[in-house]
């Protein structure tokens, strides 16, 4: 028997307060501390993407040609450089993580390329805001063309 009085309204005790099972186990786990593996597994690797959206472009632009339609080129290989490594950062955390490189590849090589795909495109969230800026900046730089 429930010992608490109820209201004409369903689930809503006397108090007004909905009785929702599991609320103290919900209080419970937010009060426990964040684990410092979790902070570590995914602030690191993005702040590490983050940059690595600032220094490529940079790179590329050493060695690149100047020009609009060039800097468009640069910005969609650093594009393309940078969905890549994002993947491998991906694939070297699942490592790190201790996954086998065997259970990775065990349902095939379309499905491994699709989930690494998948996590490259949306670690873009990262590297993109940086890879526009980077680019944006680089025209300031130019010796021989004017933008």
């Amino acid at each position: 028997m429930n010992a608490a009085p109820r209201s004409g309204r369903r689930g809503f005790t006397a108090g007004g307060v909905r009785a929702i099972p599991g609320v103290g186990a919900c209080r419970a786990r937010r009060r426990q501390r964040t684990n410092p593996v979790f902070s570590d597994g995914l602030i690191f690797p993005a702040l590490a993407l983050a940059c690595l959206g600032w220094v490529v472009p940079r790179l590329l632009a050493a060695f690149w040609p100047e020009g609009v339609r060039p800097l468009i080129l640069l910005s969609l290989t650093a594009t393309a450089i940078l969905f890549l490594l994002s993947s491998a950062v991906f694939v070297g955390l699942y490592l790190a993580g201790g996954v086998p490189l065997s259970a990775l590849f065990n349902a095939g090589i379309a499905p491994f390329v699709l989930h690494f795909g998948r996590l490259g495109l949306v670690s873009a969230l990262f590297w993109a805001p940086m890879t526009i800026l980077s680019v944006a900046g680089l025209p300031k730089y130019w010796v021989t063309e004017r933008w």
